[in-house]
């Protein structure tokens, strides 16, 4: 824990309690993640059906010609049970650069530990539960001390936590490994042992393990910041075209991306044929709005669908629905056209 030396008054963490997370009631199970095959077979109702064979088409192009394609995900994705689409895509080298905010990173890193995520909020707060499972904070925290003090990312020091690697830092009076019965079912894993950059943009105190007695802010910012840099020079490799897709990040990826292609256009990189895919579940105008509107607030459709392409030479598609729709719909397109291009 970090200890503050300034002149106000800091809440007393020692007071916190924890409980075994196997206690905890979860809504998500690894067992309700969608089936793969099912997925090529059924039919979806997606309303921008031209809009999604569009994205499908890129990072198809994208992939055929060895240029990036980033996927940037939030946690409803990873909670719906989505994950296999990801887990498939980077085993495949479909998607090359793997970037989530940290709620995604944690729902990932409970999957793999008990096969559940997702507790009942409204409860856990009246109880003062909500968020204090032991081993979600106790783990992730020690494994992104381990990662500040050895300099390496968020997103590789939560791979290597998950693939069983020992963890140790300066607090602990000796290191430890953990077992995660279902690593093979965690993107971060996957991206971690093929050797996929998997970036995880975090803040300060928006998530549940900065609830936790040893908790570091400067450990989380330290690694997150890496991977901030990470994700940049990933973004240097956009010369020649690539694909990014922003699947249920309203701020944190729009935001990072803007940054990114801003600090690689900077330094003198030439991003050209940058397109764009923005999938969420609000309905937007087909054009963007001026700053009279509400959703010209959006940062988004204002940032990923527009703003970004327009500067790149790309095209921006925002894709509106449930990614329990929208999502599986695009991974059966791209299955479509790769089996296609392999005949």
């Amino acid at each position: 824990m970090d200890l503050y030396n300034g002149k106000y008054e800091v809440f007393d963490r020692k007071k916190l309690r924890t409980y075994p997370l196997e206690q905890r009631s979860n809504k998500a199970s690894v067992n309700a993640f969608i089936n793969l095959e099912a997925c090529r077979e059924k039919t979806y109702d997606v309303k921008n059906q031209k809009g999604l064979q569009s994205v499908a088409n890129k990072i198809i192009d994208a992939y055929n010609k060895n240029q990036p394609v980033f996927w940037m995900m939030g946690a409803h994705p990873i909670r719906n049970g989505l994950s296999p689409i990801i887990i498939d895509w980077l085993k495949r080298g479909v998607i090359t650069v793997l970037s989530l905010n940290t709620a995604a990173s944690i729902h990932d890193f409970e999957f793999a530990l008990i096969g559940e995520t997702s507790e009942d909020v409204p409860n856990g707060l009246s109880s003062g539960d909500f968020g204090f499972a032991y081993e979600t904070g106790k783990y992730i925290n020690d494994a992104l001390r381990w990662g500040a003090e050895n300099n390496l990312g968020y997103g590789e020091s939560m791979g290597a936590l998950i693939a069983g690697e020992k963890i140790y830092h300066r607090g602990l009076k000796e290191g430890y490994s953990v077992h995660f019965p279902n690593a093979g079912k965690s993107i971060v894993y996957t991206a971690y042992k093929e050797h996929i950059p998997v970036t995880v943009h975090a803040t300060i105190g928006t998530d549940i393990i900065d609830q936790h007695l040893n908790f570091s802010a400067s450990a989380k910012g330290k690694t997150s910041g890496f991977d901030f840099d990470i994700l940049t020079h990933e973004a240097t490799k956009l010369e020649n075209g690539g694909m990014y897709i922003n699947a249920g990040t309203a701020i944190t990826g729009p935001e990072v991306l803007l940054k990114a292609v801003s600090m690689v256009s900077n330094a003198g990189y030439k991003i050209r044929n940058l397109n764009t895919a923005d999938f969420d579940i609000r309905s937007v105008p087909a054009k963007f709005p001026d700053n009279s509107e509400e959703h010209y607030y959006y940062r988004d459709f204002k940032s990923v669908v527009t703003r970004i392409p327009q500067a790149y030479e790309g095209e921006g598609i925002y894709i509106q629905g449930n990614h329990l729709q929208t999502i599986p719909a695009l991974y059966k397109m791209v299955e479509d056209k790769l089996s296609e291009n392999s005949t």
